[in-house]
């Protein structure tokens, strides 16, 4: 039994901004690199000691989690996401999920909807039942915000895993647009990468930004880069993500290298109710 730790838990919906979110991936709260988790499920398993270090790292700060294709770990009878689903909690059924492979939660004024990449997401599947219902319960008036995650982006520019996720997309996409979803976070390509507002590839001011934070050393697929792709370069680093007020969210990207008060790139994320009603 691991020791007892304590953390400040985040504060409840309809409370007064700003906040801020560490979006380093989803660990804690927001990483999008996640062979984090399975890099710690695996030191954990196999290094006992070493592995509990690590993901003692997260024990201070309210973890949400979503799978990877690290975390499949296919074994005897076609079994999955054993070790995943063991060592994580998810607020499911809380959110009315019936998986522990896409849930929601609230933090604050956000609404965060976590959705699996790696399980069905056709539109007669159970998630995107779950994710039209969950959306159409947002009270926008207390969660004015809207930020979904999974593992492999849409938008990405980079050589590796170019495109790997276009089924999903096709399948996701217009239910986030309709719904107005604000900011996109994903891992998976290691590398980071930010977009202008975008939807079915092409430049929307209703459509979310989608940030991709796996960073590494990724090359690009070309070097003309794209309208839909604002930034992007492969260095390791991490973000920050502070809401502000009810329309206005700081994005802030570093990387590791350099001193803190130092940002790699860094925008304001603007949210337009009167243009983009939900």
């Amino acid at each position: 039994m691991s020791e007892v730790s304590y953390f400040k838990t985040m504060p409840v919906s309809g409370s007064e901004l700003p906040q801020q979110n560490s979006c380093v991936m989803l660990t804690c709260i927001l990483q999008m690199e996640l062979r984090v988790i399975a890099f710690v499920t695996k030191l954990i398993t196999s290094l006992g000691l070493l592995g509990k270090v690590h993901a003692a790292s997260c024990v201070q700060s309210s973890s949400y989690v979503v799978e990877g294709d690290h975390e499949i770990e296919q074994q005897a009878g076609n079994l999955t996401f054993a070790a995943y689903n063991s060592r994580f909690a998810f607020p499911s059924e809380e959110s009315g999920s019936s998986s522990s492979l896409f849930y929601s939660f609230n933090a604050g004024g956000i609404h965060f909807v976590m959705l699996g990449a790696y399980t069905s997401y056709d539109k007669s599947g159970d998630q995107y039942n779950w994710l039209e219902k969950d959306l159409a319960d947002v009270d926008r008036n207390v969660t004015p915000w809207l930020v979904a995650a999974w593992h492999p982006p849409w938008y990405s520019t980079y050589m590796a895993h170019y495109r790997e996720a276009e089924c999903m997309r096709v399948e996701l996409e217009d239910i986030l647009y309709e719904y107005g979803v604000d900011i996109v976070f994903n891992g998976h390509v290691h590398a980071y990468e930010r977009s202008n507002r975008v939807y079915n590839y092409t430049l929307d001011p209703c459509g979310p930004v989608y940030i991709t934070v796996g960073d590494g050393a990724g090359k690009f697929c070309w070097d003309q880069q794209p309208e839909y792709s604002a930034y992007r370069e492969s260095s390791f680093g991490h973000g920050l993500l502070e809401v502000r007020n009810e329309t206005h969210a700081l994005w802030t990207w570093h990387r590791n290298q350099d001193l803190y008060n130092r940002a790699g790139d860094q925008i304001y994320i603007v949210r337009q109710p009167d243009m983009c009603p939900v």
